[in-house]
């Protein structure tokens, strides 16, 4: 209700500013005074304004957002069963439209699971390894660690192959929370 007013003191000042500039040009005193009361309602009404978006905290959380460093999601994942095991790709969602650099990816098996690991890799174009170590397979197969470089800005895709059904957690360095994934 309160921005209703606010708006309306705000059309009603500037009625008042363009009446009041028209008696300044007529050389009428009460237009000059009407003039200064618009201006003073105007500068009142966005100081209000101003004041308003820093109570409420929507300015800072605007610019808290664009201070945070970037971060991946889970976008989605789709899974399909070959003669290998099970194939999934998984999608992730950047939180930023900008280069990542290097990304780190570690895909974790429960230990009690007889399935394991078979293979971990980017999914896509642009993709840049960073050597010889860009991934890594524990010979249990239950962890698999993958650090490459894509020069993609929209999404980052990957490709973990396993044995048999089973539950992955995702972790990374640009991924706040641990993603879980029932592969089935």
């Amino acid at each position: 209700m309160l921005e209703y007013i606010f708006t309306i003191g705000n059309i009603f000042a500037m009625i008042t500013m363009i009446l009041g500039i028209w008696g300044w040009l007529k050389k009428d005193n009460t237009s000059k005074w009407l003039t200064t009361v618009a201006v003073i309602g105007i500068f009142l009404v966005g100081a209000y304004d101003i004041y308003d978006r820093i109570a409420s905290g929507q300015e800072m959380t605007r610019l808290e957002q664009m201070a945070e460093p970037p971060s991946l999601t889970l976008l989605d994942y789709t899974v399909h069963r070959g003669d290998g095991g099970f194939s999934t790709i998984i999608r992730l969602r950047k939180s930023k439209n900008e280069s990542l650099g290097i990304i780190q990816l570690r895909a974790m098996l429960p230990q009690e699971n007889t399935s394991t690991i078979t293979d971990f890799w980017p999914d896509g174009y642009g993709i840049t390894s960073t050597g010889k170590d860009s991934k890594k397979i524990s010979s249990d197969g239950k962890l698999a660690m993958l650090t490459y470089q894509s020069a993609l800005t929209d999404s980052v895709q990957i490709k973990l192959t396993t044995s048999d059904k089973t539950s992955v957690i995702l972790q990374g360095n640009y991924i706040k929370d641990p993603i879980a994934l029932d592969i089935k």
